[in-house]
């Protein structure tokens, strides 16, 4: 069937797979569908980190940047963390770039997650948390997590707290959302 371009502009006699690789790309697309994704960057630590700070800190090896491509679009960030400490609570925290961001309303200062640990309790635990930022321009922005405690005590990140015998793997995954 021949291709025909259509007074409406529509195009038929077009068979799927009927265009040669690289015809059309994303490039050439005016705009893709809201809620695609276009880039996607990841971290993996694998090491293990001690902090012993009632301040946040940033915890090594788990930041990435990523660069928007609208202004419109954006940024869905994943953190699988592993954690351990004795006692008292552990807080964890996105920041994008020097700005912390999931803040719950009203509360600039406080942590995303916070996660509990009675005395007896030396276990790791895994911490899952995701957020939708939006930044709002094209610039390259470097997302990473932080961490604190409260009171005494060194928080562990991929290490069980009383023994050197066990390991997590921690992740940081962002991904560009076209808004």
């Amino acid at each position: 069937m021949p291709i025909a371009i259509n007074g409406n502009g529509t195009v038929t006699g077009l068979a799927v797979g009927g265009l040669p690789d690289g015809t059309v790309d994303r490039d050439t697309l005016a705009t893709l569908a809201k809620g695609s994704i276009l880039q996607v960057v990841s971290t993996t630590k694998s090491d293990r980190s001690s902090f012993s700070s009632e301040t946040f800190a940033d915890i090594p090896g788990l930041s990435a940047s990523i660069t928007p491509t609208s202004s419109s679009n954006k940024i869905f960030i994943m953190a699988n963390i592993y954690t351990s400490k004795g006692s008292n609570v552990d807080r964890i925290n996105f920041v994008r770039d020097s700005t912390n961001i999931a803040q719950p309303s009203g509360s600039p200062t406080h942590p995303a997650t916070v996660m509990g640990y009675a005395s007896s309790t030396l276990n790791m635990r895994q911490r899952s948390m995701s957020f939708l930022d939006t930044p709002g321009d094209t610039n390259a922005h470097t997302y990473k997590i932080q961490i604190c405690g409260s009171n005494a005590g060194t928080i562990w990140v991929n290490r069980y707290n009383s023994s050197d015998d066990y390991y997590g793997i921690s992740t940081l995954t962002l991904m560009e959302v076209v808004g």
